[in-house]
């Protein structure tokens, strides 16, 4: 590539920074990367906190299942329905349950 050429690729690129519709437009484009992955990187992590909350959620419950189990043997269908459907909190009541309890109805009494 000739001098002349280079010269005149500068001189296109000094006119077009000195451009206030140009730099405007730069700064839009930047502006709106730093939007797109800052909105990218909220939907990651919203993700991940949602897949977290869902797997403790499943681990309670196979923990749940598995204590219950060994207490009081063959569980209902009723009580398996129960589990999986249930909330996070109310599977950490139950499994504080338990222990001191003496049938499944005690377990899951409300």
């Amino acid at each position: 590539m000739a001098d002349s050429d280079i010269n005149a690729a500068k001189l296109a690129l000094d006119r077009l920074s000195a451009d206030p519709v140009a730099q405007r437009i730069a700064r839009d484009r930047e502006v709106a990367i730093w939007n797109y992955e800052a909105g990218l990187q909220l939907a990651r992590e919203e993700g991940e906190a949602r897949g977290e909350a869902r797997g403790k959620a499943e681990g309670l419950r196979s923990v749940l299942v598995k204590l219950l189990t060994l207490k009081f043997r063959n569980l209902p269908d009723a009580v398996l329905k129960r589990i999986a459907s249930a909330p996070e909190d109310r599977l950490e009541l139950w499994a504080e349950r338990i222990i001191p309890a003496n049938s499944l109805d005690e377990v899951f009494s409300d």
